[in-house]
């Protein structure tokens, strides 16, 4: 009878141990698990603008991307083995371009993260796919206010329009003793924001808009808006938009002898300005991310060095949130894997990050916080504003 018992018995132990040494491990698994197990490269998108507009700021960032992406590679036990693969993507600052690439590199190329773009009309034409397709988006270089409510897989390593605008009107009316002011801006969702911000700003403290004239995106003839401008006399006008267009703005109002002090933001950093107005950007101030490339920290000198040696030109503020961006993408998947919702859970905890460009976190909305700086143009090159 006993021998009758035990037969049954072993024959279910025996099913048992089958199941647990031959099933696949259950789809339960975690993502970290998942990425760890995994010895293929780790995929991470780039979508910049490499050619036509904003062809500078794209170049700056990929630079950015791959000194970084270099400096990872150093270090054997940040990816125990692993490769990592910058696919990049040309949007050629458009924004349907853009929804193509961004469709390659989710359909195709089954990136969990991508970098990128630049400009703000491209960020809200891809952001709401990436989010949809919960895909993470780390945008390094548009501004507007709109990008903060897209969805939870939105990230953006840049201080958005209307807090950096805000701090540049406050600075004007505080430090500068600039009460009336003109303004013009381009019509972009990243201007407009910009200019919405600097206005409410200026205005709370007691501010005094005297004209504003408004201007289009790779527009190069301003000479009506300035004439206008120039009608309610101002000393001091804000312009804010891409920095071809302001270098353009710049140049001809010292042609038509318009003598006023020129204040901007962010976008105005860049080589094509002052490749465009020459002379005429000397002394414009603006504000920007505090970029110090001066510091005698180890990271931003190496930064520094193999910047100026690839280009021959000193980095700013696009080139630093590119280096960034990956950075803290590999140590957000270091630490919950190399997936979409291991790389979101990552970026949301990043605290006080020592980065290129200055100490970075991201707060509930991943939205950046970081500090800002007021520059100016002096001698042909951007540097910290001393009053």
């Amino acid at each position: 009878m006993k021998k009758q018992i035990w037969i049954p018995i072993l024959i279910v132990v025996v099913i048992i141990v089958g199941v647990v040494i031959f099933v696949p491990k259950s789809k339960n698994s975690t993502d970290k698990e998942m990425a760890e197990t995994e010895k293929e490269p780790i995929k991470i998108g780039a979508l910049l603008s490499l050619t036509g507009t904003g062809v500078n700021y794209g170049e700056k960032t990929r630079v950015g991307i791959e000194i970084a992406l270099e400096d990872i590679r150093k270090d054997e036990n940040i990816l125990q083995g692993r490769k990592i693969e910058i696919i990049y993507e040309d949007t050629q600052g458009d924004p349907k371009t853009a929804v193509t690439a961004i469709q390659k590199l989710i359909d195709v190329n089954k990136v969990p993260v991508i970098i990128g773009p630049i400009f703000s009309d491209e960020v809200l034409a891809v952001a709401p796919i990436t989010n949809s397709q919960k895909v993470v988006l780390l945008v390094t270089g548009a501004a507007t206010d709109k990008i903060k409510d897209i969805g939870d897989y939105v990230f953006r390593n840049r201080v958005s329009a209307s807090p950096l605008s805000a701090y540049l009107a406050q600075y004007l009316y505080e430090k500068l003793n600039i009460k009336k002011i003109a303004v013009a801006y381009e019509n972009s969702a990243n201007s407009i924001d910009y200019k919405n911000g600097f206005i409410k700003k200026f205005e709370e403290m007691g501010g005094k808009i005297l004209s504003m004239e408004n201007f289009n995106q790779k527009e190069k003839d301003f000479r009506t808006q300035i004439i206008k401008l120039k009608q309610s006399n101002p000393k001091a006008v804000f312009i804010t938009g891409h920095a071809e267009e302001i270098g353009y703005f710049l140049k001809q109002s010292k042609e038509l002898n318009f003598e006023s002090n020129f204040y901007s933001t962010a976008g105005a950093e860049s080589d094509d300005l002052i490749k465009i107005a020459g002379t005429s950007a000397e002394g414009l101030i603006l504000c920007s991310e505090a970029v110090d490339i001066e510091s005698d920290d180890l990271v931003i000198q190496n930064f520094r060095n193999k910047y100026k040696t690839q280009t021959n030109k000193e980095p700013d503020f696009f080139s630093a949130n590119g280096y960034d961006a990956l950075k803290m993408i590999v140590m957000a998947g270091s630490r919950y894997g190399f997936t979409s919702s291991g790389i979101k859970k990552g970026l949301y905890e990043i605290k006080n990050f020592s980065g290129v460009g200055g100490l970075t976190s991201f707060d509930s909305d991943g939205e950046v916080i970081k500090p800002l700086m007021i520059k100016t143009i002096k001698n042909g090159q951007f540097v910290p504003y001393e009053e």
